[in-house]
């Protein structure tokens, strides 16, 4: 029988379901913490770039530098990845999560003393961002295993959109907090705080219990568990398909964000205020579509679900490179992110549950490399037909072609149609949890 103190728990809203579980919760805080000072380091960071073109009389190269910048985040990504997913597999998963977390502090307390001394240059700046991408990479496909092993396969769509929402909640939390701190505090204020917030998490994870053991292969070469993660996607038809939907939509349409400001300034003929309600309405879609997703709780036809939010992500994206005024293009941005978050999510819970334990890390390892890489090649394809056709043109042609691809998928690929997903065979999959409703 349930004491008081538990029934909480099971009256929790399925969108907060994961919550009950403590090692959940512990490191879900943390995460949120973590998250708050690096959306704050990442606003000190553009404006100490900004500030350095300026010292060095180069203003005028200050969206090359920034594309540098993202440069330098998003091509590590490819090669780490799939190291990451192998390594994931291979060693303890909770103490991977927490070296990961003590590294990426160390990489920001460097960025932050040399910043703080004045000693800090654009070279130094492109060094530490790949070594923090490399961090980054390892700690979203560790993180991402380890959820399985913390709550019960019915709150899986809970644990992973909550995850979401912990990324975006951030996303306002933390530039608002560091709007009023980059004044008196300036960049490298903003960046020890970062460093410093690694702290809540590392506690989290101290904090949790030990994992069970998973039954990964340590005798083979590492290129062979690369090749057999390939063959399982290829051989399990609803990850195989998830994944290529997923690259697809990281190219054509999910890279939208990175080319607002293209859009606002060309189609939209607006100004920076005009951007800032752009990102924040897309900001408010990415919160809502993550905590709508992980509201499905328990839904059983997940494949489908996964695929119509890409022929809703597809169609208003090409709503949205169509307009002219800021007003509906707000209300679109906002659309789009949703749909986004939502299409991410569902791709990610169709991996986690249908995917082996042995071979997770290296599963969520590729699905880094397709989100984060598919990102980054989107925005170079469709910022350069852009650059022919317009943004606005270049931005629905994408959409359109990516709800198009959608369509055809959840009409003729019957394995993702028919999905569906019960705690018996998910519980199969995912192996022994280490779940346990905890105060």
């Amino acid at each position: 029988m349930l004491g008081p103190g538990e029934r909480w728990k099971q009256r929790l809203p399925s969108a907060l379901g994961a919550l009950a579980y403590r090692d959940y919760r512990l490191i879900w805080f943390g995460q949120v913490v973590s998250n708050v000072g690096t959306s704050m380091q990442q606003l000190g960071l553009g404006w100490l770039i900004v500030q350095l073109a300026e010292r060095n009389g180069a203003a005028h190269l200050v969206p090359v530098y920034l594309g540098l910048v993202g440069l330098s985040r998003g091509v590590p990504v490819i090669f780490a990845g799939l190291a990451a997913g192998v390594i994931a597999d291979r060693v303890d998963r909770r103490k991977l999560l927490m070296g990961v977390q003590v590294y990426w502090a160390c990489v920001s307390a460097i960025l932050a003393i040399l910043t703080l001394v004045d000693m800090i240059n654009i070279g130094l700046i492109l060094v530490l961002t790949v070594l923090s991408s490399i961090a980054q990479t390892f700690d979203g496909a560790t993180r991402q295993t380890v959820y399985p092993r913390l709550v019960p396969p019915r709150s899986m769509v809970s644990a992973i959109g909550l995850n979401s929402m912990a990324f975006n909640v951030a996303q306002f939390i933390g530039p608002m907090i560091g709007g009023f701190l980059i004044g008196p505090l300036g960049p490298g204020g903003l960046i020890t705080l970062n460093a410093v917030s690694f702290l809540a998490l590392i506690a989290a994870i101290a904090a949790s219990s030990p994992l069970p053991g998973h039954t990964g292969k340590h005798r083979v070469s590492p290129l062979h568990s690369i090749r057999e993660s390939f063959a399982f996607v290829i051989g399990q038809p609803i990850v195989g398909w998830a994944m290529l939907l997923s690259l697809v939509g990281s190219m054509l349409a999910r890279s939208f964000q990175p080319l607002f400001p293209a859009f606002v300034h060309d189609a939209l003929h607006g100004d920076a205020r005009d951007l800032s309600f752009v990102m924040t309405a897309a900001g408010i879609g990415a919160l809502t579509g993550a905590f709508g997703t992980a509201s499905l709780g328990s839904i059983p036809r997940r494949g489908v679900v996964f695929a119509c939010s890409g022929i809703a992500l597809g169609g208003m994206l090409v709503l949205f490179g169509m307009q002219t005024s800021i007003v509906p293009a707000v209300v679109l941005a906002y659309a789009v992110a949703g749909c986004s978050q939502l299409f991410v999510t569902m791709a990610t819970t169709l991996y986690n549950t249908h995917t082996p334990d042995e071979v997770r890390g290296r599963v969520m390892g590729l699905s880094t490399i397709v989100v984060q890489g598919g990102n980054a090649m989107g925005a170079m394809v469709v910022g350069s037909l852009g650059a022919v056709i317009g943004i606005g043109a270049a931005l629905s042609v994408g959409g359109g072609v990516f709800a198009a691809t959608s369509a055809t998928v959840v009409a003729r690929v019957r394995a993702l149609r028919d999905e569906a997903i019960h705690d018996q065979a998910a519980s199969a999959v995912a192996g022994p949890a280490s779940a346990t409703v905890g105060s």
